[in-house]
């Protein structure tokens, strides 16, 4: 870990309108099945707008078919979006005039909760109020509908699609969970969720030094119930995969921590200290916007 990580001592908060206004946009434009039981439009809200490129909801429409067996679920995904918000789908869907004349595309290895929450972002950054601020928010996890597995595996699927949008939003989520200073208990990673990232993510992955800061936090913490021993699930993780434990010692050396002096008083960084850069682009009008401190 770097000082881009971790601040010597010196959020923004979901918007409970947002997935009322994916089911709005639904059902005015036909665009992805969200929930094939929505029955009709959320009323009082304000009027969408399709921000910049109305053209991403002009081409021809898509078949994406998620998991397997009793679990498949299908979505209707305009091309010309999946092409703008996706390197990865770019390419597949016009590599060749065979690309080109592709009706289905098959995820058969991945969640469909997982691509029914990356839908959420490619229509929700394309849709929003008329007027007001253009920012996509997932909501934090709440153990329930969405877990922080849940978030971690959508940020592993949209390193997959290169989507760097999607793994700042996942970013967020994770970061408003174990950051969160109202928190009445102390909160640390899985270990199965760190192996995982670890496994699904290259070297450089902003979430591995995300949740690996959070892992050291959690250790040190003095409020620890089980002091002086690893927390549980770690020995056995770390016996086997190596690299989660040289990326504990590799950021524990770098901050510089020396014996016969106090540890001085940390925090780990904001959240954009974890984000990937963003490349401004026409066909990608909106991006996780800044965090006031």
């Amino acid at each position: 870990m770097t000082d881009r990580d971790v601040s010597v001592v010196p959020n923004w908060e979901p918007d409970e309108l947002f997935f009322q206004y994916i089911e709005q946009a639904q059902i005015q434009s036909s665009t992805v099945q969200l929930d094939p039981n929505t029955a009709s439009p959320p009323r009082n809200l304000p009027r969408l707008s399709v921000f910049n490129n109305s053209d991403l909801l002009n081409d021809r429409i898509i078949t994406i078919v998620v998991g397997e067996g009793p679990t498949e679920r299908k979505w209707s995904v305009h091309e010309a979006l999946l092409s703008a918000k996706s390197p990865y789908f770019r390419d597949l869907l016009n590599k060749d005039d065979e690309a080109r004349k592709m009706r289905e595309v098959f995820f058969r290895h991945t969640q469909p909760k997982m691509f029914s929450m990356l839908l959420q972002w490619m229509y929700g950054t394309t849709f929003g109020p008329a007027t007001g601020p253009r920012i996509f928010r997932y909501a934090v996890p709440d153990g329930e509908d969405y877990t922080v597995s849940d978030y971690i595996r959508l940020y592993i699927l949209g390193d997959k699609l290169k989507i760097v949008g999607v793994k700042n939003a996942a970013i967020d989520a994770v970061y408003g969970y174990f950051n969160d200073e109202n928190a009445s208990d102390i909160r640390c990673p899985s270990i199965v969720d760190v192996q995982l990232v670890f496994e699904s993510t290259p070297a450089d992955s902003p979430m591995r030094r995300l949740l690996t800061a959070n892992l050291l936090f959690h250790l040190f913490n003095k409020k620890r119930t089980n002091l002086g021993s690893l927390p549980q699930g770690w020995t056995e993780v770390m016996s086997i995969d190596h690299t989660v434990s040289f990326a504990l010692l590799e950021m524990l050396a770098e901050w510089g921590w020396s014996m016969g002096n106090n540890v001085p008083p940390m925090r780990i960084k904001n959240r954009q200290s974890f984000h990937d850069p963003i490349a401004i682009d026409d066909d990608e009008p909106v991006k996780t916007e800044p965090m006031e401190e």
